[in-house]
């Protein structure tokens, strides 16, 4: 009887060693493991060996597919601003197969060519600002109605002295050119927006977001070359798209096109004229009155404002 205790003990140590051992040799085909790092901390790593049909697949080839939470957040928090709203700007999405304000001037925008015109108007306009050293010039409260000139030309004299002395001679005998500019949204303030907290500080109750003012230009300015002087004098807000002439105003002083409703944007106006091609395809001339005017329907609720019955046609044919 011992002799079969004593038996069936060696067996069950010898089984159990056995299994001990198998065990003991399994552990580091499994894969985890532990790495020391430094003397107070440590990392677990996973090394694992990605082998297709035709060849190895590195682990840091497969990583780098991945895209981590983080960077598709980013993403989706880098889209477009005024897709996104201020002030719970609405999604413009849903017009994107109707007409628009844009559509009347025929405009066409390549994106490419509004970044690169975007990206070296900041740059001049960076460097102009570093340069002349002057801080912000505050918006007139009333028009201009003594024939002073608001924005004059940019200082483009060189810095001999006698060039300066003689070109300062030549500029006051010189007649100077000179426009009056003003922006207004009062179709947005008769629909009520005025009165809306949401549009506190863009549609002022008045309408006026800029005074007339004069001011003087150059030959071969455009329309939207004078706006810009006026944003970067001003320091007022303005996007567009487009370029080479085909410059579409998108917003101004953070009041952009869809936010008065499906037919609302800018239209510019010289001399109670509503042309029907851009703003910077027009070129302006001494004495012009240039206006820009938000409109809530495609220009209709504007004197003037649809001279060729293009808005009124579209809406007919339009739901």
């Amino acid at each position: 009887m011992k002799l079969n205790l004593h038996r069936n003990k060696r067996h069950f140590v010898r089984t159990m060693s056995l299994w001990l051992l198998v065990l003991a040799l399994a552990l580091p085909v499994t894969g985890c493991g532990s790495s020391s790092s430094g003397l107070g901390g440590s990392s677990q790593t996973l090394d694992i060996d990605y082998v297709g049909g035709d060849g190895e697949v590195t682990e840091e080839e497969v990583a780098a597919k991945k895209e981590s939470p983080m960077d598709w957040l980013k993403q989706k928090l880098s889209g477009d601003k005024k897709k996104a709203g201020v002030n719970g700007r609405e999604d413009i999405s849903q017009y994107t197969d109707n007409t628009t304000v844009q559509d009347l001037y025929g405009v066409t925008s390549d994106s490419a060519d509004v970044k690169s015109e975007k990206a070296s108007h900041e740059e001049s306009t960076s460097e102009a600002a570093d340069n002349s050293g002057q801080s912000t010039v505050e918006i007139p409260k009333k028009d201009n109605t003594s024939g002073n000139v608001d924005i004059p030309l940019p200082d483009r004299n060189d810095n001999s002295g006698k060039n300066n002395s003689n070109s300062g001679k030549e500029q006051n005998t010189t007649k100077k050119n000179t426009v009056t500019f003003t922006i207004r949204c009062d179709t947005a303030v008769a629909n009520g927006m005025a009165k809306d907290p949401k549009w506190a500080g863009i549609v002022p109750a008045s309408g006026c977001i800029l005074p007339v003012i004069t001011m003087e230009f150059e030959e071969g300015e455009t329309v939207f070359d004078l706006l810009c002087r006026i944003r970067d004098t001003y320091k007022l807000q303005m996007e567009y798209s487009g370029a080479n002439g085909g410059q579409y105003i998108e917003g101004i002083n953070n009041l952009y096109e869809f936010d008065g409703g499906r037919w609302s944007g800018w239209m510019y106006c010289v001399n109670s004229w509503y042309p029907n091609y851009g703003c910077g395809q027009y070129t302006v001339s001494a004495g012009d009155v240039i206006e820009w005017n938000y409109t809530c329907d495609l220009g209709c609720d504007l004197p003037n404002g649809d001279p060729y019955g293009y808005g009124k046609e579209w809406k007919e044919n339009h739901d």
